[in-house]
This record gives C-alpha cells, sequence and structure tokens, in this order.
C-alpha cells in the first residue's frame, strides 16, 4: 500500500450543475474542475473533475464564507494595528500647516 499524499490543486472552472436520473429518484451534484498543482509527478498538470452532492456543497460553501470574512476581519485588524498613522479614538490628525509641538 502506497503513502497517503497530500494532493493541492487550483479551482480552474465556475461551480455547474449535474443531475443523474436513477430508478428511484433524481440526484442532483454540483462539479467544478481543478488543475493538480502539488502531489505525485504524474498527477501535476492534470485537469480533474470534482464532483459532489448539492447538500454537501452547501455546507463547504458555507464555510468557506465564514472562513473568508474571518480573514478579512483579521487581515483588517492586523492592518489597523500595525499603521501608525491611526488615530485613537477623539484624536483628531492636525490639519496642513498646523505646527505640532
Amino acid at each position: 500500500m502506497s503513502p497517503r499524499r497530500a494532493w493541492l490543486a487550483k479551482v480552474t472552472s465556475f461551480a455547474f450543475p449535474c443531475t443523474f436520473t436513477r430508478s428511484w429518484g433524481a440526484e442532483h451534484h454540483v462539479r467544478f474542475t481543478v488543475v493538480v498543482t502539488d502531489g505525485g509527478k504524474t498527477a501535476i498538470g492534470r485537469e480533474v473533475e470534482v464532483q459532489m452532492p448539492v447538500a454537501d456543497a452547501e455546507r463547504l460553501g458555507q464555510q468557506m464564507l465564514r472562513i473568508a470574512a474571518h480573514q478579512r476581519e483579521q487581515m483588517t485588524a492586523c492592518a489597523t494595528a500595525d499603521s501608525p498613522h491611526v488615530a485613537s479614538a477623539g484624536q483628531t490628525s492636525p490639519a496642513e500647516g498646523e505646527q505640532m509641538t
């Protein structure tokens, strides 16, 4: 048995719907394509289609939105904390031409 490998890929398409009709009913899926960017030598550069049930795609999408919002908040907080030009509450910047003492 081969060791587990970490695969990384870059999304290369928009998501699109796909429905399969089965004898027990329709199965709804979401598909998108990715290009493998890191992994085994034979896999790098290959385009792969990813397919997942709609419910899983919805959960993944909601999780990605929460993570993106959290990351955006962290970036804003870091930028604000690192900026030396940010005045604290109640203070104003000097107007052009005013002298600072």
